[in-house]
């Protein structure tokens, strides 16, 4: 006779029907399971009409759109994405994924510098993007680590605040302030604040009312232009910076001297090595 649940052959006694207790039990089991649901695949849905490409010669982006009209040429994916809520320019997903690090110096010996208590966070501030696909945040934070230099121990923070909302980078700011830059150690914050002279300064207010620029103090009669060197992040063709953006600023320190990296030194390619110039700030403790 063959078991119905493991087809397997066995000799029936009396009114058996299943060849042992393990079959029967499954038997019952799906005798008295509930139905399973039917599982609906949805239908494939093309993916262009919110896919975000960007023209490889005027950098315009494109929503939906794969061949740029102006250049007449065929435009590289960028991803995801779709009009920004505030300026209804086209953004991609990609481009609200934000991180940061910081580099230290690994050859000094350690009686001559050291790095520790790193941290790292993000903003609870974020800006939401409506896209095809759902809500995405526009993830901005910091990261932070202790540098000690011959006996002297300073908090270093690094971070990049919303470029496309000025009150949501000065509420980040503001987050900046009361978080790794709330210690007794001396204090460097630096990084692409997206706000500053030459543009929106609610950030850059935020920060200035309670830390020094080092550029302002060092060099008050030069602009420090450091923004945008070749033509990215939405101006095509410009060159020569037009904004303040990328600062350095510091509390119980003493500016010494500024410099911008960056800005004539090409790669063999003919490429600025960024599209924002370098700071390089030199702070000595106070006497």
């Amino acid at each position: 006779m063959t078991c119905p649940v493991c087809k397997g052959h066995f000799t029936a006694t009396g009114r058996q029907t299943y060849c042992g207790s393990p079959c029967r039990k499954t038997a019952f089991r799906r005798r008295h399971q509930q139905p399973l649901a039917a599982i609906t695949i949805p239908a494939a849905r093309p993916r262009r009409d919110f896919t975000i490409y960007e023209c490889p010669s005027c950098q315009q982006r494109l929503l939906g759109e794969q061949r740029c009209q102006s250049c007449g040429v065929f435009a590289r994916r960028v991803g995801v994405g779709g009009p920004c809520p505030h300026c209804d320019q086209p953004i991609a997903i990609n481009d609200l994924l934000d991180q940061d690090a910081i580099l230290t110096r690994a050859d000094p010996p350690a009686t001559v510098f050291s790095a520790g208590n790193p941290h790292s966070g993000h903003f609870s501030h974020l800006l939401a993007l409506p896209t095809p696909v759902g809500t995405a945040a526009a993830t901005r934070g910091w990261a932070s680590v202790d540098v000690t230099r011959s006996g002297t121990t300073v908090r270093v923070v690094d971070t990049h605040l919303e470029s496309l909302s000025g009150a949501m980078a000065a509420a980040q700011a503001a987050e900046l302030l009361a978080g790794p830059a709330d210690t007794t150690l001396p204090v460097v914050v630096a990084g692409d604040l997206n706000s500053g002279p030459g543009t929106t300064i609610d950030a850059y207010q935020v920060l200035a009312a309670a830390l020094t620029d080092t550029w302002t103090a060092t060099k008050p009669n030069d602009p420090g232009l450091t923004w945008a060197l070749h033509g990215e992040d939405g101006l095509p063709l410009q060159t020569t910076p037009s904004r303040r953006i990328d600062v350095v600023l510091t509390r119980g320190l003493t500016p010494v001297t500024d410099i911008l990296v960056g800005t004539d030194d090409l790669t063999p390619s003919g490429l600025y090595p960024s599209d924002h110039a370098g700071v390089l700030a030199r702070l000595a403790p106070h006497a």
